[in-house]
């Protein structure tokens, strides 16, 4: 990683009540990472595996394995990443201040142009996922030792992971985002023992234009263009006994995030055309490479590519903050204070496949008491492609429930969407000696 950044700053004095900052700022922020060489143990399995004499790895570098219990090796899903991100960021602001009488006034703009450079395919070298220690080790020393009967109630040989996933395309692209922001404010000592803080911003985050449209999706043709983040802001201080000793504060206000380039990146390229990065999901019964064997060449079914787009209400992430605090000196050299914090988001972004249609089933999970659940047994929809029990080579078989997607012509469609709401309430004590 490399970051590098200068500011510069111009404060001018224009009247005895009236000055104006001026600052520029640009900004480097360069990631990268690369997988470790492979071991001779990802060479000799899984690169050039003696178990499969036949297959040699075609990427040179050993497919990413998770085992549920949070075993992994190869290539991390997440690599290589010779540039994710390269971003260049260049802002400029300017706020004026003034002093009229018990008002003291702040007017600003900020404008901020970020150029991203984003090289990175995830799961280019391929992903084994696999519930259970057994049914790694049965890929490992055998070719499709797993059994899985379809709708028809045929018994075929299948593998015993649960889930692969490889992409194709090209490894990265350009765009660019602008961030543009007014704010006004005004401090107000509306008597000797009151002030006041009254402010007002407003926000724009602009997304690059669609790159790769995909006519059959309505979703990945436009790109969120949120404009009402308008967010105000109150404060007040007061003294409550009039002796500067005991006093009350408070504040409210409305801030906005910004949605952060990596999911824009993935909107923009995983769209399922012709120059986009495609990105397939296989279960075993869905013709997936039988593992260590990974795809050497995008496949010609569209069934399994999944999409990624932003649903058409999607709206920048917001966080609605307040406080109370309540202060008083109790000695010479020492104050206390209670304050209560608030912090509620709103329009909190999330991720969802809605190809899945109806639930197949529902799933069980069982609590054990003594946390902040209560214990007992919550079952909740299953929702999924398929439903299987996976066991091991021995001639246990894996009971496997096909279900059809409502858009059959492909896997899982992601929509990105901001409906996700958190809560925080918490109360701080503070005694304060000097």
């Amino acid at each position: 990683m490399r970051a590098t950044w200068g500011v510069a700053k111009l404060y001018t004095f224009l009247t005895s009540n009236l000055s104006n900052e001026a600052r520029f700022q640009y900004g480097r922020d360069f990631e990268y990472e690369f997988a470790q060489p492979p071991t001779s143990y990802e060479l000799a399995n899984f690169v050039s595996s003696p178990n499969f004499p036949a297959y040699t790895n075609p990427l040179g570098l050993p497919p990413d394995v998770f085992i549920t219990n949070g075993f992994d090796m190869g290539v991390p899903t997440f690599l290589q990443r010779p540039k994710y991100p390269d971003e260049r960021r260049t802002q400029y602001a300017d706020t004026v201040s003034w002093t009229r009488g018990k008002h003291a006034l702040k007017f600003g703009v900020d404008f901020a142009h970020t150029n991203d450079v984003a090289q990175n395919l995830r799961f280019q070298y391929g992903s084994f996922s696999y519930s259970n220690l057994g049914n790694y080790f049965s890929d490992f020393y055998g070719v499709n030792t797993c059994s899985a009967n379809d709708s028809s109630g045929t018994t075929t040989k299948v593998p015993c992971y649960s889930s692969y996933q490889q992409a194709f395309g090209p490894l990265g692209f350009t765009f660019n985002t602008n961030d543009i922001a007014f704010f006004a404010e005004d401090t107000w000592r509306a008597t000797p023992r009151l002030t006041l803080n009254l402010g007002l911003r407003y926000e724009y985050e602009m997304l690059p234009s669609v790159i790769l449209p995909n006519s059959a999706i309505p979703q990945t043709q436009s790109m969120p263009d949120d404009k009402n983040n308008l967010g105000p802001r109150i404060g007040f201080a007061y003294d409550l006994t009039g002796d500067g000793k005991t006093s009350l504060r408070g504040g409210y206000g409305i801030y906005f995030g910004r949605i952060i380039n990596s999911t824009i990146y993935t909107a923009l390229t995983n769209t399922g055309v012709s120059g986009a990065q495609f990105s397939y999901f296989f279960t075993p019964t869905l013709g997936a490479p039988s593992f260590p064997q990974i795809l050497s060449s995008q496949p010609t079914t569209s069934s399994a590519l999944a999409l990624t787009f932003f649903d058409k209400h999607f709206q920048n992430p917001s966080v609605q903050q307040t406080d109370l605090t309540f202060e008083r000196g109790i000695a010479r050299n020492t104050v206390i204070s209670a304050s209560y914090l608030g912090s509620f988001g709103r329009s909190l972004p999330n991720f969802v496949d809605v190809n899945t249609g109806a639930a197949l089933t529902n799933i069980a999970y069982t609590v054990t008491a003594g946390g902040p659940v209560p214990g007992g047994t919550y079952t909740t929809p299953l929702y999924a492609t398929s439903v299987a029990v996976t066991k091991d080579s021995a001639g246990n078989a894996i009971s496997t429930t096909p279900s059809t997607r409502p858009n059959a012509a492909y896997g899982s469609l992601t929509n990105v969407f901001s409906g996700v709401s958190s809560n925080y309430n918490a109360l701080a004590l503070h005694s304060i000696a000097r």
